[in-house]
């Protein structure tokens, strides 16, 4: 008698186990990929800045060798019309002809660097110049940028005079004087503005203040500075003041040291006039940063 085993084929298969950790790795390589090349992306924009900025510096200095150690008044005089058109430059001369400061910004937005004559190249742009609408110091103890970085106001203007307060608007608006040096600007009626939260501060301690402002029809000064609080009371203390009657931006720029006393303060902008008339016409403000020292 012939026995016959008949042998049956088991299936096989992933479990379902099995099928989570591929996905799982999957998803993990996923994530590593895009995060390499973020990366990769990030680090070829700053290169292309830096690489743009050497070269628009060797154009300038090169030029200045040629004309007795004058700076050209402007980069087209130096020959150069920019080898990357995703890199967005600002050029500055001084006053006296013997000094400059260039910056440069991807996209017009990413990775503000400048070079200052012969200094080494550093992270931000030129004084007076744009960082771009996302940009703003990593040492402002506020983030403002005229209208501030992200393009936000702090806090309305106190309206202790007649007028519409602190207003927004971009560089490019037509009422603003040209060649504002941040993206955003604020336009002031008001006789004061207080600009974000209080900060706690101490006695003795030094924080710095830069700005710029201008006018065109105002005829009283324009302040930054602190409003101090001392618990019961308030005061207020200008770091900068720019004057009406004179063309163009002007530079607010110096440091103060707490008082005694004192022990919290908010930054302050204010139009110095006293009634509604005097006050309500208008000042613009651009890239303000305060730090402490």
């Amino acid at each position: 008698m012939v026995v016959m085993k008949i042998r049956v084929a088991k299936q096989t298969g992933f479990t379902i186990v099995e099928l989570l950790i591929v996905v799982v790795v999957i998803a993990i390589l996923a994530a590593i990929t895009i995060v390499a090349y973020t990366g990769i992306q990030n680090r070829t924009k700053s290169a292309a800045v830096d690489t743009t900025l050497k070269q628009v510096a060797t154009k300038i200095e090169s030029s200045a060798v040629l004309n007795a150690g004058v700076y050209p008044d402007s980069l087209s005089a130096a020959g150069f019309s920019g080898s990357d058109n995703k890199v967005a430059l600002q050029y500055t001369r001084s006053a006296d002809t013997k000094s400059y400061c260039v910056t440069a910004v991807y996209g017009g937005s990413e990775y503000p660097k400048s070079k200052n004559g012969s200094e080494a190249m550093v992270e931000g742009p030129c004084s007076g110049h744009s960082g771009g609408p996302n940009w703003c110091p990593v040492n402002a103890l506020t983030p403002i940028n005229g209208f501030y970085c992200d393009g936000t106001i702090g806090s309305n203007a106190t309206l202790n005079s007649a007028g519409s307060g602190l207003v927004r608007l971009n560089a490019s608006d037509a009422e603003v004087p040209t060649d504002a040096p941040g993206a955003y600007v604020g336009r002031q009626t008001s006789r004061d503005n207080l600009i974000g939260a209080q900060l706690t501060v101490s006695p003795g301690e030094v924080y710095c203040f830069d700005g710029w402002a201008a006018t065109t029809s105002s005829t009283v000064s324009h302040a930054l500075g602190f409003q101090y609080y001392n618990g019961t009371a308030s005061s207020w203390t200008a770091a900068g003041r720019v004057y009406p009657n004179v063309s163009g931006w002007q530079k607010m720029s110096n440091c103060l040291t707490v008082p005694a006393g004192i022990i919290r303060a908010t930054v302050w902008t204010q139009n110095d006039g006293t009634s509604g008339t005097t006050a309500a016409a208008p000042w613009y403000q651009t890239a303000l940063k305060v730090w402490k020292q």
